[in-house]
């Protein structure tokens, strides 16, 4: 677990009220459904483009490490595939055919007992995620989440008109939900992408689970009693 907090404004921390959770690898650990879809994103990609799929894992192999040397910093798959020349909405389309969440994914009691508990003492809770919001919503469901939080939104990329790990795509997310940054908390398993880039966008904190759905179980429990501003590893 890695913690973030953004630079005190005064003695008095600031009071979270919204609950920002990454969705892939945050609130479910399947490892087989995750690289199968991701290996379907570049059959999508190849057939849009009319070439072999090895072909283009290569090119977005060399684009993220171009792109993540000029940055200084791990670039997100999107990233590459924009500078491939693939457009937002052939994106959007293409990710919502592969992702298959139905099939992969049951309810996880366990994790539906635990945000129940977060929506107990926070006022807001929410989903913000890369892909697309409609493959979002169908994990919480195929997860129980959707029946144990019936309102929690969800923002993706096309939602915000920004993917992560833009600031923007954080702050225009607490607009949203009309909360002022500071009074924001993000949670996920991608550091440069859930957690920087929240701080530069005003939010009060982030902690990163590497681990994804396990380890959020596991010391989760920081959340509920505001242990995690102890933890900070950066700021």
């Amino acid at each position: 677990m890695k913690v973030y907090v953004k630079p005190k404004a005064g003695p008095t921390p600031p009071v979270i009220k919204g609950v920002i959770f990454d969705i892939d690898n945050t609130v479910y650990s399947n490892p087989g459904y995750f690289s199968a879809s991701s290996c379907g994103e570049i059959a999508a990609i190849a057939q849009l483009k009319g070439q072999a799929p090895e072909t283009v894992a290569a090119q977005l192999h060399t684009i993220r490490q171009k792109l993540g040397r000029t940055a200084g910093r791990p670039v997100t798959l999107t990233e590459a595939v924009y500078a491939l020349g693939v457009t937002a909405d052939e994106w959007h389309q293409l990710r919502c055919r592969v992702w298959q969440p139905e099939g992969s994914l049951t309810a996880d009691d366990v994790v539906c007992v635990f945000f129940q508990r977060l929506a107990e003492r926070f006022s807001v809770i929410a989903f913000g995620t890369n892909s697309p919001a409609v493959v979002g919503e169908r994990v919480l469901k195929s997860v129980g989440l959707r029946s144990a939080l019936p309102v929690a939104p969800i923002y993706g990329a096309e939602t915000l008109a920004v993917s992560k790990p833009d600031p923007q795509f954080f702050a225009r997310l607490a607009q949203r939900l009309h909360l002022p940054p500071e009074a924001c908390l993000s949670v996920g398993d991608r550091d440069f992408s859930d957690g920087p880039p929240a701080i530069s966008a005003g939010y009060a904190g982030a902690i990163i689970f590497p681990d994804g759905r396990d380890e959020l179980l596991a010391n989760g429990s920081c959340l509920l009693d505001d242990s995690w501003r102890r933890e900070v590893a950066h700021v």
